[in-house]
């Protein structure tokens, strides 16, 4: 019998090869059936953990649902917006009340969430002294605590220093001085950034596009019967922010509270056109009392002074890295 020619091998040949070593490395049973090596979208593909998530979820969740900058009076009881018990995390998350309860636990154990004796979670210490250590922050806050802390003892309000983050504000630096008339704040706070001080001067130096697609569709949330609910009325406002180089919340975010904020821009000598976005914000925030209205303009102009000094400080820094 004359024997049959050999066949060259075909690169579909090796690559059957490499199926079969991949499924036996794998430990697979192929069982007759054609077994393919995976794609390389599928090898590329991240593993996530469910569990992380949730936990990230819960967080969140109950940031979300802190309440505006003074009402700390409103947050005390079982009828506090910011706190959320058992049940309602559970409905809102839609995760198993026993899966919820190990998360829980975990999160209170390692300070994240704080409960109370009416078993209302909130927001918990750690979270702020994670912020303080963000590559993002440390720069930033060694630039500029010296001088939240002397305009809290100059002004009497609350000094603090906000960052963008998506579509939120974020507290990551406050200095306050000690006084029964206090505003209810926190390193690691979200704010909504159409009706804050903060929020109004970090969106007023983006381009108009990526304000409109950061704010989200109208209506604008209201938090109060002066909140602005329409991006046209936004956007007015941080024409004005621009020309004057301050933003205010005048009852927005609370009627109980005025603040005002001036833009920490990049350090540049000129006057550079157009202007950069801003790298963070600097806020004073304090009661109708403690700030009325027509002292708003010169306590801006406060904050405004010390962010551009700020702005030199974090240039400096930058250099001497």
């Amino acid at each position: 019998m004359n024997a049959r020619p050999l066949r060259p091998k075909t690169d579909h040949d090796n690559r059957i090869v490499i199926a079969n070593r991949w499924t036996h490395h794998q430990g697979f049973v192929q069982n007759n059936e054609q077994t393919t090596p995976p794609t390389s979208a599928a090898m590329a593909k991240k593993s996530t953990s469910k569990s992380a998530d949730r936990a990230l979820s819960i967080l969140e969740l109950i940031a979300r649902r802190s309440p505006p900058a003074g009402a700390g009076e409103r947050r005390a009881g079982s009828g506090s917006s910011s706190s959320l018990n058992h049940s309602e995390i559970s409905r809102e998350l839609n995760i198993p009340k026993s899966t919820l309860t190990a998360l829980l636990n975990t999160l209170e154990q390692r300070r994240y969430l704080s409960r109370s004796e009416q078993g209302l979670y909130t927001l918990g210490p750690r979270l702020g002294e994670l912020a303080n250590n963000t590559p993002r922050g440390s720069d930033l806050q060694r630039a500029s605590q010296e001088m939240l802390r002397q305009l809290a003892e100059r002004t009497g309000l609350t000094a603090h220093l906000a960052i963008l983050d998506g579509a939120e504000a974020v507290y990551i630096d406050k200095a306050q001085v000690d006084s029964l008339l206090k505003v209810d704040t926190w390193v690691g706070r979200r704010l909504p950034l159409h009706c804050t001080a903060v929020g109004k001067a970090l969106l007023a130096y983006l381009p108009e596009s990526e304000v409109r697609e950061i704010v989200g569709p109208e209506p604008l949330q209201g938090l109060t019967p002066k909140s602005l609910t329409t991006i046209s009325d936004l956007l007015e406002e941080l024409a004005t922010v621009r020309q004057q180089g301050w933003a205010i919340d005048d009852q927005e975010s609370d009627d109980a509270v005025r603040c005002v904020a001036a833009p920490i821009l990049p350090f540049a000598e000129g006057d550079p056109s157009p202007p950069p976005p801003a790298q963070a914000a600097l806020g004073l925030t304090g009661r109708l009392d403690q700030m009325p209205l027509h002292q708003a303009p010169e306590t801006a102009q406060a904050a405004l002074k010390a962010a551009r000094l700020i702005a030199r400080q974090l240039d400096q820094l930058h250099q001497s890295q």
